[in-house]
């Protein structure tokens, strides 16, 4: 979901990449994210990242979003794939798939 956000709102484009050297940097004071299972994967496009499900990526990705159109974009977007809770506060209403 959040590479289609990404791509649907022009925050990457279908060739964007990352280099994930094992980290993500959450831009606040020592607040560094490690991902020691996984490691350093070096280049990162995007057709990887689905495939590895690369969190260095998507969560770049999520940044990229959040800085260009705001904290509640992604929320916004989870909303209409029936995911979470609407930005109005509303619930949506979970499938009985029995």
């Amino acid at each position: 979901m959040t590479a289609i956000e990404g791509l649907e709102s022009g925050a990457i484009t279908p060739d964007f990449g990352v280099d994930d050297n094992g980290t993500f940097d959450k831009g606040e004071k020592n607040n560094i994210v490690h991902f020691d299972s996984d490691g350093a994967n070096g280049y990162i496009d995007l057709t990887t990242a689905i495939q590895k499900s690369n969190n260095p990526y998507f969560m770049t990705v999520g940044k990229r979003i959040r800085d260009y159109f705001g904290d509640d974009n992604l929320a916004k977007y989870a909303w209409k794939f029936g995911l979470g809770v609407s930005t109005s506060g509303n619930v949506k209403a979970s499938k009985n798939w029995s």
